[in-house]
């Protein structure tokens, strides 16, 4: 959002904030589901884990290529009436999105995950 609305820097800084947010929530929505409390599968953590880092990074990048692509495409005024039902859901998800940084930090606490 800053970039396409030129924010100022407090307003910038709060955006890159909720897309590192959103970069965690991608990552522990992959984790999540190798998780089960019945049956642990380390060999199926860590896999997962290796994905959902990959895609950590390229998801992002590949859709802001792709809004910036429509929104220089179709101009401001169109691009922006249909980008801002995604906008307004995105600030919906942020109590979840919080949720997924806050299970991440808990998992990083325990040594569960290998950083390397």
């Amino acid at each position: 959002m800053s970039e396409v609305f030129g924010e100022s820097k407090a307003q910038s800084d709060e955006y890159s904030n909720l897309a590192n947010g959103a970069k965690m929530a991608i990552i522990m929505t992959h984790v999540s589901s190798a998780i089960t409390e019945d049956n642990p599968n380390p060999q199926k953590l860590s896999s997962t884990w290796t994905l959902a880092k990959t895609l950590m990074d390229s998801m992002p990048d590949v859709i802001l290529t792709s809004l910036m692509a429509d929104l220089e495409a179709r101009g401001m005024d169109a691009w922006f009436r249909d980008f801002e039902p995604t906008f307004v859901q995105c600030n919906d998800n942020l109590e979840t999105q919080q949720m997924y940084v806050d299970s991440w930090r808990s998992l990083a606490a325990s040594g569960l995950l290998d950083f390397k």
